[in-house]
């Protein structure tokens, strides 16, 4: 499978960004970890906001924050610790009310495709969080239909048999600089419970992660699972005292 830069080669409106996998990025098994790649994701979707001149530098001063809507990632490769990575990331489009942004990781030295992601976001009225519409940043390049758009929202249904898994409080170091839990929290969170329940090593193949309402400290999140036998999950984060869900996540697991 060939990447987005063999693909696109010297096309500008890709943008890159190189990491290294620390140690502390991988779990007890060498995996790597839920919340790095949102972590790698996040950062690359960032700089490449900031540099285009909609990022959160330039808007947070206008009332206006970016807000992950959702996020579908399917893995196709493994990561290690010291391994050279490249994040490529670019908006794709938008649709409604959710400014999409495609991403995709590979392996710096062999080129061989990791991950593949799409991510959903919404552009937010800071005081009011009411979402803006795409005429707030007129005449900026949102929309690249020849560029691919990776990963389709999954269908989640509803037969499945919960049970309550796991209770995470919202600690003040996992709170970003909108003063909310961090999307790559519920990544952990996710990954967590998934450990609860199978007390055994495994793997993600696709996964899908969509954030209902913003937690905030002291805020406790009590998450409830479901894991068949070919790998299918499904998982609903609830505030219980404020009798709301507050994220879901859908997936496979191998």
């Amino acid at each position: 499978m060939n990447n987005l830069l063999q693909l696109h080669p010297g096309d500008q409106r890709i943008f890159k960004r190189n990491f290294t996998v620390r140690y502390s990025e991988v779990n007890k098994f060498g995996t790597i970890k839920l919340q790095s790649v949102f972590d790698y994701l996040q950062q690359a979707a960032a700089e490449h906001a900031n540099s285009l001149g909609f990022g959160m530098n330039s808007l947070y001063d206008k009332g206006i924050i970016w807000v992950l809507s959702k996020m579908n990632i399917k893995f196709f490769g493994s990561f290690s610790p010291e391994q050279k990575i490249t994040v490529c990331t670019y908006p794709s489009g938008v649709e409604r009310i959710f400014f999409r942004r495609e991403f995709e990781i590979f392996d710096s030295s062999t080129n061989e495709v990791l991950v593949r992601a799409s991510s959903f976001w919404l552009l937010l009225d800071a005081a009011k969080l009411r979402p803006l519409r795409r005429n707030i940043l007129d005449g900026v390049q949102l929309e690249n239909p020849d560029l691919p758009a990776f990963v389709e929202n999954p269908q989640m249904t509803d037969d499945y048999e919960l049970q309550e898994i796991l209770q995470t409080k919202v600690l003040f170091s996992q709170m970003d600089i909108n003063q909310h839990l961090n999307n790559a929290q519920y990544a952990a969170i996710t990954e967590n419970a998934l450990y609860e329940k199978l007390q055994k090593e495994f793997s993600f193949e696709t996964i899908s992660v969509g954030f209902l309402q913003a937690q905030k400290y002291p805020d406790e999140i009590t998450t409830s699972l479901a894991v068949r036998e070919n790998g299918d999950f499904k998982l609903v984060g609830e505030n219980r005292a404020l009798d709301t869900a507050c994220f879901n996540a859908c997936g496979k697991i191998r």
